[in-house]
């Protein structure tokens, strides 16, 4: 006689789909960060004097040069690059960790945890960063995505990390 034990096959492809999102999160955080360039070290190439403008930082007395309208923007004080993270909803903290010179708070929050399902969440709760994403009309800011445009470079990446690994 043959006894099936489904609770151990559900808990493995649960693990094995956990640590795969794991890892698609991961290439998001990693695409977002490396879209992001030092505006401290001149100009990109798509830089014009009309879509970008040079200031200097007061504090530092540190030369930046923004990024054009629909590029990621380019770092100055690091805060915004290092508070992208992500999270699970399983209430896991692994992914929600402070790197660099992001501030408490500024890193994502876990979603509510949801026992039926896995979710995992990218992004920041800087202050600022949705205003440089999808545009600030009010004040003239003009956007600057990172978020969905890291997730539109990683699909494919994602994709073949859940059908073939």
């Amino acid at each position: 006689m043959m006894k099936w034990d489904d609770k151990a096959l559900k808990t493995e492809v649960r693990e094995k789909a956990r640590r795969k999102l794991i890892r698609a999160a991961a290439t998001v955080e990693r695409e977002c960060k490396k879209s992001m360039l030092s505006g401290s070290q001149g100009r990109s190439i798509i830089a014009t004097k009309e879509s970008s403008r040079q200031y200097t930082r007061t504090k530092k007395k540190k030369t930046h040069w923004s990024s054009p309208p629909g590029e990621p923007p380019h770092v100055d004080t690091g805060r915004l690059r290092a508070s992208v993270t992500w999270a699970l909803s399983e209430g896991n903290q692994q992914g929600n960790q402070i790197v660099g010179p992001a501030q408490a708070g500024d890193q994502v929050e876990a979603p509510d945890r949801d026992v039926a399902r896995i979710i995992a969440v990218i992004g920041t709760n800087v202050d600022y960063a949705k205003a440089l994403e999808f545009g600030f009309l009010p004040r003239g800011l003009k956007a600057r995505p990172y978020l969905r445009p890291a997730l539109k470079r990683a699909t494919a990446k994602i994709r073949y990390l859940f059908a073939h690994e």
